[in-house]
């Protein structure tokens, strides 16, 4: 009997936080989602952040940058469909992009200053190659380099 009640009590309670709106999880609607799955970060006098899809923002240091890109992204920027990074005048830790929210399977490659980042995307998405954040968090590796001929990106072959 002490136990039933025990349950219905936790039930009621339940029951009262979701009606309050009190619960910890955020539901979202699926078209207040901005996705991306290309990031290209450049050093100049500040760290700009630009996405596949043309949208930038900048700021001091790289969490900055992602911070202002997620406040004038449309909806909430989900930053885990970001499978690939680029990096054009300075190098980033893999400590610095994993605590911004990144996966430790997101790749890290090296790029020229204004690559297109639509053209990298759609490359990327069908080639191999990049060191993980993952590999990065473990050990220093040299960063794959992609190059633009003609407009047109690829991985640099290794030696």
């Amino acid at each position: 009997m002490k136990t039933l009640r025990l349950f219905a009590l936790l039930l009621l309670a339940a029951a009262l936080t979701a009606f309050f709106g009190l619960s910890p999880f955020r539901s979202r609607d699926i078209g207040e989602l901005t996705v991306a799955e290309l990031l290209c970060l450049t050093a100049s006098s500040e760290i700009e952040v630009t996405t596949e899809s043309g949208l930038s923002a900048s700021g001091a240091t790289v969490a900055d940058a992602l911070a202002r890109l997620q406040e004038i992204a449309p909806g909430h920027l989900l930053l885990a469909t970001v499978s690939c990074v680029t990096v054009s005048g300075f190098r980033p830790t893999a400590d610095e992009l994993l605590s911004c929210g990144l996966r430790p399977a997101t790749k890290l490659f090296s790029a020229p200053p204004g690559l297109d980042p639509a053209k990298a995307a759609a490359y990327l998405a069908h080639h191999e190659g990049g060191v993980t954040l993952g590999q990065l968090r473990e050990r220093d590796a040299p960063l794959p380099l992609i190059v633009c001929e003609n407009g047109m990106p690829y991985l640099e072959a290794s030696p």
